[in-house]
């Protein structure tokens, strides 16, 4: 099941009513937060320390990308090929503890 949200707090608050989701598919640039501190904050949430996590990004630049990375989060930039996103979820719901910056 897909639960889009449209922001940061409509994230937690559907993560509150829902439980945790098996993958998180995140961007950076979102309203009220950006995507890192999102991932900070539900990984500081008992049962999300090691949730999987991928960036899915217009910001392309080293930095960015590598600070996603450094979260232990995948990191994939748009414009993207659907066969890319598919193989990183499947990647990581089939074997969460492979590292992320495999991509």
């Amino acid at each position: 099941m897909v639960a889009p949200a449209s922001g940061a707090s409509e994230a937690l608050r559907l993560i509150e009513e829902r439980g945790a989701p098996d993958i998180a598919v995140l961007d950076v640039a979102m309203p009220e937060m950006n995507g890192f501190d999102l991932l900070k904050a539900l990984r500081a949430r008992a049962g999300l320390e090691a949730l999987p996590v991928i960036f899915l990004s217009a910001r392309v630049s080293p930095e960015d990308v590598d600070a996603g990375r450094s979260l232990d989060a995948d990191y994939l930039t748009k414009p993207y090929v659907m066969d890319s996103l598919l193989a990183a979820i499947d990647k990581l719901l089939t074997n969460p503890l492979q590292a992320a910056g495999s991509w």
